[in-house]
């Protein structure tokens, strides 16, 4: 299930994370048990950030990246910091919202929590969850009151005054011609007759014998996308007829790419052994390394700009609102 801690939106977390704290040296990047953090690690206005605070957050965060995939970071005092540093840019902004009435309403709070209480079976099993990421209804309704309003903020006050002129795309693309590369790459289709790893010398043998077979079809003239989806056993791409879509050099395992990389357009490979089993690749049309053209980037190119301008704004908000507070930090 997702996690049921808030996100905290993902602009304001990427940007506020230097608030106007008193200057300190860098942290150590050392570990740090939870033993070892302070019951107060810092201070907005007088009001308390607590390590339940701080933990909870952490906890959110390292989760957060595991679903997506990501390695969770080391628990040190670095990684502590760079958390807290994100807790106090957005209390400083939710209190400042919350000061100009422009709060999440309670009724948007309570959608969201039931939502997320929603995605568990049980009463017990979504408290089983926050307290796995050392939270509780009271903190988690606290800190979806605060996400959402700044999520608000973001969404009606800061992003519709951003724009991006056709000049800076330009600008951008020119600046920037190592990032707009596009590698070779192919229009490739395949299908697979799958083989586990550990398999035995004789599974191997079948599994050839068995691509060999459905070779021998597609060179009697039997429509390639019709065999693969009828007998390919990848199940990402037998679907839509083993289409792969471009296949980029460096993308896919080498015994795979060589072939599919020699082969001229409208051929058929011999079968191809790689660790997944056993494959017959089709080549539709082959692309040289070069320069992507502004078309190709320019939409990418445009939400990258905004994204920087939204951070900054985001940073230089909670830097001046962190010049008028008094925060103290404490770890």
């Amino acid at each position: 299930a997702t996690t049921p801690a808030p996100a905290v939106p993902p602009q304001a977390a990427a940007a506020a994370t230097q608030p106007g704290a008193p200057a300190a040296a860098p942290a150590a990047d050392v570990p740090l048990a939870p033993e070892q953090i302070p019951a107060v690690v810092a201070r907005i206005d007088g009001k308390d950030v607590t390590r339940e605070d701080l933990l909870a957050r952490a906890a959110e965060a390292r989760g957060a990246l595991a679903e997506r995939g990501y390695p969770a970071p080391a628990p040190t005092r670095a990684f502590y910091r760079k958390v807290l540093d994100d807790i106090i840019g957005n209390r400083l902004l939710f209190q400042d919202l919350v000061a100009q009435g422009q709060a999440a309403a309670a009724a948007d709070v309570d959608k969201r929590l039931a939502e997320i209480r929603g995605q568990f079976a049980s009463p017990e099993e979504f408290k089983q969850a926050l307290a796995q990421r050392s939270f509780d209804e009271v903190r988690l309704r606290r800190d979806l009151e605060e996400g959402l309003t700044v999520q608000k903020w973001v969404q009606e006050k800061v992003i519709p005054g951003i724009t991006v002129s056709d000049a800076e795309v330009q600008k951008f693309y020119e600046d920037h011609g190592d990032q707009m590369q596009e590698p070779e790459s192919v229009g490739a289709s395949h299908l697979l007759v799958a083989v586990a790893r550990d398999a035995t010398a004789e599974q191997k043998a079948a599994g050839r014998k068995r691509a060999e077979e459905l070779r021998a079809r597609l060179v009697a003239g039997e429509d390639f996308a019709a065999v693969a989806r009828e007998a390919s056993q990848d199940p990402g791409s037998a679907p839509q007829g083993g289409d792969l879509g471009r296949v980029y050099r460096g993308q896919t395992v080498p015994e795979f790419e060589s072939a599919a990389f020699a082969l001229a357009p409208g051929a058929l490979s011999e079968v191809v052994e790689t660790q997944y089993g056993f494959h017959v690749i089709k080549v539709a049309d082959k692309k040289p390394a070069g320069k992507l053209a502004l078309a190709q980037v320019k939409e990418r190119i445009e939400q990258s700009l905004k994204q920087r301008a939204l951070e900054t704004r985001v940073r230089e908000t909670v830097q001046a609102l962190g010049n008028k507070a008094k925060v103290e930090i404490l770890i």
